[in-house]
């Protein structure tokens, strides 16, 4: 009798963790990590492959500053920004075979 009492009493416990494991699955915590101002010249270096220019760099210090945003939603930012999209435009052109602008003055001063 107590083995049984103890059985059920695991299995209980069993499926309240796994439970609690399927809720935090379909509902993770937010990320609420405050940006920094480090977190803008990393970004322009990690997403543009650049140091920051000083208006984009002011804009977004301003940003961080005063609306103390995420580091998501900055990561986010530069994700959906058209230079990043440019480039990455670029980059498939250059993978799929489109010649490159140098290569092709190159060609055409020939």
């Amino acid at each position: 009798m107590k083995a049984q009492l103890s059985r059920v009493v695991f299995t209980i416990v069993d499926k309240l963790i796994l439970n609690l494991a399927r809720w935090r699955y379909r509902f993770p915590a937010p990320h609420f990590a405050t940006a920094a101002e480090p977190d803008i010249f990393y970004a322009y270096r990690l997403f543009l492959n650049r140091l920051p220019d000083a208006e984009g760099y002011a804009s977004f210090l301003n940003l961080v500053q005063n609306h103390h945003v995420s580091v998501d939603y900055l990561a986010n930012l530069f994700l959906e920004s058209a230079e990043l999209q440019h480039l990455q435009a670029r980059a498939r052109q250059t993978r799929f075979g489109a010649t490159p602008p140098k290569l092709q003055a190159l060609c055409a001063a020939d």
